[in-house]
């Protein structure tokens, strides 16, 4: 049964939403969904390489195109960076319609601003939603299996509320308000939730911290890069107090370590309030997945960190409905148990030196300092007022 509190929040039903875990069914996903699509298909990612994975993935596009889907590829200009001129041209030239998010020398420009969420849209009928790139680290490969992620795959009425919104921000347009029904108890009820702080959308950012602060029994976070603001710190200490059950799944190794360094130190916080952790051994953790009372979901791109919150363009899916957060759930369980290494007070006491502890600080003033800076500068150019809580 759902809690009282997500009546309140508007959900659009009737939706078909299937969890995904990242590598090879995400990817198996992505070739059917495009394989699908007969008049149209959004991709927009942060990452596209041109790798074995990227390089399949134009594959099955050109292919579209040449169905007659219309095809539209927005690449975020500094997480696809490393895309030439001549892929660029070879692209174009296939009839797939691209451009780059946020070049470093157009108008405007904020240099956090990133497109970091990853979405394709088919048809206005099917989307996937989550944190996987198009790269061959996000996919299964022989000798390399992927890095841990989740999204989700979902059919109806959201399908075409997702097509808008990327067909909005293909034509560079501002957000728009979009009027949906309130949630009743019935199953597969979500809604589509945007962070772009800069054009005054914080829509993930006010739902995760609405879950959290009505939680009773649960919450369970597999949180890649997890630098939370001292607001959402507040908000999660809080919980712990109310005797909710917090589970948060890190890695134990990372692509940036500037920001492990700084995850680290906020281990002892985190200890100290009650607050278990599981660091992910296999490969990189790059999920970005809340769960809360088994009843309410947040799936998708953002992070929980200054850049996601306050700067990036993110879109995650969040779902009312109880078999979904359970089965969810059940999934982070699995994880835990057969892939991960509880970090205890004496595990962190015992394995952690003060030389280490003094880089995890170092690591984290710095991220700090940026983020101050970074608000400086937004706020130079008028971007939105007040106190976003770093």
């Amino acid at each position: 049964m759902l809690p009282d509190w997500i009546h309140t929040t508007p959900y659009t039903g009737n939706n078909q939403i299937e969890p995904l875990r990242g590598g090879k069914p995400f990817f198996d996903a992505v070739e059917t969904c495009i394989r699908l699509a007969k008049e149209e298909l959004h991709v927009q990612v942060y990452i596209f390489q041109t790798d074995e994975t990227g390089t399949w993935v134009l594959g099955l596009l050109k292919d579209a195109v040449r169905r007659g889907v219309k095809v539209y590829l927005l690449a975020d200009a500094f997480g696809s960076a490393n895309l030439s001129r001549k892929t660029i041209r070879n692209i174009r030239a296939s009839g797939i319609r691209f451009r780059f998010f946020g070049r470093f020398f157009s108008r405007n420009l904020s240099i956090g601003r990133r497109l970091h969420h990853k979405i394709i849209v088919a048809d206005g009928k099917r989307f996937l939603l989550g944190g996987m790139n198009i790269a061959d680290r996000y996919n299964d490969l022989p000798g390399q299996p992927a890095w841990l992620d989740f999204g989700v795959q979902v059919d109806g009425p959201l399908a075409w509320q997702a097509r808008n919104r990327c067909q909005r921000l293909w034509e560079k347009k501002g957000w728009r308000r979009v009027k949906v029904q309130r949630v009743q108890a019935l199953p597969q009820f979500a809604r589509l939730a945007v962070n772009d702080w800069l054009r005054g959308k914080s829509e993930i950012t006010t739902g995760l911290r609405r879950a959290i602060r009505r939680a009773e029994h649960t919450i369970d976070i597999a949180a890649a890069y997890f630098i939370p603001t001292r607001r959402l710190m507040a908000v999660l200490r809080n919980a712990a107090r109310r005797g909710v059950r917090i589970r948060i799944l890190l890695g134990r190794s990372s692509d940036v370590l500037l920001a492990q360094r700084a995850t680290r130190y906020l281990y002892n916080w985190m200890l100290s309030n009650g607050i278990e952790i599981f660091e992910w051994t296999p490969t990189v953790m790059h999920a970005k997945i809340v769960a809360v009372d088994g009843a309410w979901a947040s799936v998708g791109s953002c992070n929980l960190n200054f850049l996601s919150l306050f700067e990036s363009v993110e879109l995650n899916l969040e779902i009312a409905d109880t078999s979904f957060a359970q089965n969810l759930t059940t999934v982070f369980d699995e994880v835990l148990a057969r892939e991960c290494e509880q970090v205890t007070d004496q595990v962190y006491a015992s394995h952690t030196r003060w030389t280490q502890r003094a880089a995890d600080w170092l690591a984290y003033a710095i991220l700090w300092l940026l983020a101050h800076i970074f608000f400086f500068l937004d706020r130079k150019k008028g971007r939105p007022k007040g106190d976003p809580g770093l």
